[in-house]
């Protein structure tokens, strides 16, 4: 399996044309072909009967149409474009369980058209946050819609789970904010640089670090992986996560119902996710991922 999966337009059709031009330009012993490709699309028959159309099962059977048609290809080709196919979907299973990070949708294209983008620099705030002194700047990370403003201990006391907190030294005091759109809450620490002071808003925010209890059978966060956008397979520790980044992506949250909280679609720089336990993490930063893993390593 490649360490860089990219977004892409690649579709059956194309699966089909690909592989037919790998059968034609690759040999293969004819003597070994006669019986291998008849029991190669039998099996690949039998798997299909009584299966839902999935992808792969779409692809197969387009496969073996295109064989039955075709009069050009020789007997060992069109064994072996089979059986590359059959390769292909392996891997491609392989690819699609490691995006199974709980609670974070990975959808692979633009976001809907007709909901607002807020960019990384500018600001847009709905309702307060949490208690502010008269005429005081906002806290960071404030136009984020990251939920309601308040102190670690608050926080601690307002999860239904136990948080973790990256231990890394030289960190500066983050903002908290909890969040109540997926069930048991979800955490939002916002960054500053490494001894600077919280700034307003948006601006300044060195590092967004997100945990929740994430579930398998509901969303709480969507990813837009554009066509700029790598995601890679890694470890954080021993657990499994996956870096994304490159162009800035768009992220949004999702309500109980399914919908998108459209307030909340905006850009994201890089990001890290991974799985602890029953917890989601996802530290969101512009650094590189060598200056990204020390930060999710340290979390306790």
């Amino acid at each position: 399996m490649p360490d860089d999966l990219r977004a892409t337009s690649f579709g059956e059709a194309d699966l089909v044309a690909a592989l037919a031009d790998v059968g034609d330009r690759l040999a293969y012993p004819a003597e070994r072909a006669p019986g291998f490709d008849r029991a190669l699309v039998a099996a690949i028959e039998r798997s299909m009967h009584g299966e839902p159309p999935s992808r792969g099962v779409r692809i197969l059977r387009l496969l073996r149409d295109a064989r039955l048609r075709s009069g050009s290809w020789s007997t060992a080709r069109r064994a072996f474009v089979l059986a590359v196919t059959v390769v292909v979907l392996l891997a491609a299973t392989a690819a699609a369980a490691t995006f199974a990070i709980r609670g974070v949708q990975f959808i692979f294209g633009p976001a809907p058209t007709g909901l607002p983008t807020v960019p990384p620099t500018s600001a847009r705030t709905g309702a307060p946050t949490g208690p502010e002194t008269h005429g005081a700047a906002p806290p960071l990370g404030s136009d984020l819609f990251l939920g309601e403003h308040m102190t670690l201990a608050e926080a601690r006391s307002r999860l239904g789970f136990g948080i973790e907190v990256p231990t890394l030294p030289g960190l500066a005091r983050p903002e908290v904010y909890v969040a109540q759109v997926v069930p048991g809450g979800a955490l939002n620490l916002v960054y500053p640089p490494a001894g600077a002071a919280s700034g307003p808003g948006r601006q300044g925010v060195w590092a967004l670090i997100t945990e929740f209890v994430g579930r398998v059978d509901r969303p709480f966060m969507q990813k837009f992986v554009g066509r700029g956008t790598s995601v890679r397979p890694m470890e954080v520790g021993r657990f499994p996560g996956l870096w994304v980044s490159g162009e800035p992506h768009e992220v949004a949250y999702v309500a109980s119902d399914g919908s998108l909280i459209t307030d909340s679609l905006r850009l994201s720089a890089n990001a890290l996710l991974w799985q602890h336990g029953d917890l989601t993490l996802r530290v969101e930063t512009a650094m590189p991922l060598d200056r990204a893993l020390p930060i999710a390593r340290s979390m306790r």
